[in-house]
């Protein structure tokens, strides 16, 4: 007999927190899955901007894996709270017995159209306290659920729902966050990977792909951008052309070529801001960049690095930021030591163009293959609308993803912030802004896995030779549970003479 047992929770708020997510209503749904309150305040563990968000976590045994449990984890957003978590998030699982923590992990997840983020995890049979934390993309959202949690042991290829479980009692505010550090110790027990999910693909399918080293430049009439699929936030590999369904500006049209890292190289611009805001941010930036270099050279894959040469103090307008523009650090066979040479210090006192070192960064990719523009920034920039303009059509045409790791500060201004947070939604990216760098080495982390499963996908384009027009791309993966992500529009590449 199937069980179900009524939750309700509430815990006061700090002053500054919004009325709706004081409190939160959850049942515990049919087939084991556990829900618990969200502990929407924490007190003193914030700053004045934090906008607290309502949880629901379920959680359900999948299968016996050696001695331990997978454990099928859902972690809702309220519905109230849904806009402002965004589609990127963040969440930190903490699995403890008593003061015993049996594991720490940190994981960048994607939220569907649910509020849901979808996390699998293998864990040891037995009675635990599970300590759940999300904190949306744009920095700004954050909420925190604690309760106990039982995982069962199975028999091997036996999968059991799981018992309902006591109903969670209000956590105790989180100890504040440590101040950032120059070079922050790695957790005392490291963030697994995430473990790659495999999916079926068409028996009398082969791959459309070209040989390492002979995927140049996207012939005159195609279009190519870079594609990454995902199930339960872990990337999946293995597909074919056949696997994915492709339109271009609302017609069907053939994938005639698609390339995964055994096919087409990776090859990542990375466009650092070293304004002088970010010398505290430089150490530890310093060795991640290198360390995710070493991931995309080890592949086959190639980088460049550019950064803004100095400008003046303290320019007030964008003509007073002289004549140099965005400068090339590092060619395209920079190594992972190179990395580190070049971000040595900061180097421009005031404010960068950051739409043009956009823009530059962006049209350095025009050699082929899966394309990822990596931007480091703290905000502050001094750009103009037509600058954003082309920074956006150099994107486009690129047919990159945009990978952002963005700082808190007070130079980012509201109109920056939104202009980099469509320019990464319309790629197809991922964006995080973090408050420090002690989570700096998992979303690096998360970066690597991400380019590394990524695909390069060529099809012809609707206007042929003619055409330099945006083209709208609609694209899915054929499988259950299956989500797709891609640049919205793209424009033909125009190879160089």
């Amino acid at each position: 007999m199937r069980e179900a047992t009524s939750i309700d929770g509430s815990t006061a708020l700090p002053t500054h927190a919004p009325a709706a997510g004081t409190a939160l209503v959850a049942g515990l749904l049919a087939a084991g899955l556990l829900v618990g309150a969200c502990i929407a305040g924490l007190a003193g563990a914030a700053d004045a901007a934090t906008r607290f968000v309502a949880l629901r976590v379920e959680h359900e045994a999948l299968r016996a894996s050696a001695e331990a449990t997978v454990i099928a984890l859902r972690v809702q957003v309220a519905p109230e709270d849904r806009g402002r978590i965004g589609s990127s998030a963040w969440v930190e699982l903490e699995l403890r017995d008593g003061e015993t923590v049996i594991e720490h992990l940190a994981r960048a997840v994607e939220v569907d159209a649910t509020g849901t983020a979808h996390l699998e995890l293998t864990w040891p049979p037995g009675s635990w306290l599970l300590e759940v934390r999300i904190e949306g993309g744009r920095g700004h959202e954050e909420g925190v659920w604690k309760g106990p949690i039982r995982v069962p042991q199975l028999a091997t290829g036996e999968p059991t729902p799981v018992p309902p479980a006591a109903s969670p009692r209000p956590a105790e505010p989180p100890p504040p966050r440590p101040e950032p550090a120059e070079a922050p110790a790695p957790p005392a027990t490291p963030a697994p990977r995430p473990q790659q999910i495999s999916t079926p693909v068409a028996q009398d399918a082969e791959p459309a792909t070209t040989d390492l080293g002979t995927w140049g430049h996207a012939a005159p009439d195609q279009v190519e951008l870079t594609v990454v699929v995902t199930a339960r936030n872990q990337p999946v590999r293995g597909l074919t052309a056949h696997d994915l369904r492709l339109e271009l500006d609302g017609d069907d049209v053939p994938v005639t070529a698609l390339g995964d890292g055994s096919a087409a190289p990776a090859r990542v611009a990375l466009a650092v801001d070293l304004s002088a805001s970010m010398s505290e941010h430089l150490p530890t930036l310093r060795a991640q960049l290198s360390r995710l270099a070493v991931s995309i050279t080890s592949s086959g894959g190639e980088l460049t690095l550019l950064t803004v040469p100095p400008g003046p103090e303290a320019p007030t307008a964008p003509e007073d930021a002289g004549d140099a523009g965005p400068e090339v650090r590092l060619d395209w066979d920079a190594t992972a030591e190179d990395v580190a040479g070049a971000l040595d210090a900061a180097n421009a006192p005031g404010p960068v163009d950051l739409a043009g070192l956009i823009a530059s960064a962006s049209g350095r990719l025009d050699r082929g293959g899966r394309s990822f523009l990596v931007v480091v920034t703290d905000g502050g920039e001094q750009g103009s609308r037509e600058g954003w303009e082309q920074a956006v059509a150099a994107v486009e045409t690129s047919g990159a993803q945009v990978l952002l790791i963005g700082f808190r500060s007070d130079d980012l201004g509201r109109r920056t912030r939104r202009r980099l947070d469509d320019l990464v939604a319309s790629s197809g990216g991922r964006s995080y802004m973090l408050r420090d760098t002690q989570t700096l080495s998992l979303v690096c982390d998360y970066f690597a896995e991400l380019i590394d499963a990524s695909y390069a996908l060529r099809a012809p384009s609707p206007g042929g030779t003619a055409s330099t027009a945006s083209i709208r791309v609609d694209l899915e993966a054929r499988g259950p549970g299956l989500e797709t992500h891609h640049p919205e529009q793209v424009r033909r590449r125009v190879p160089p003479s």
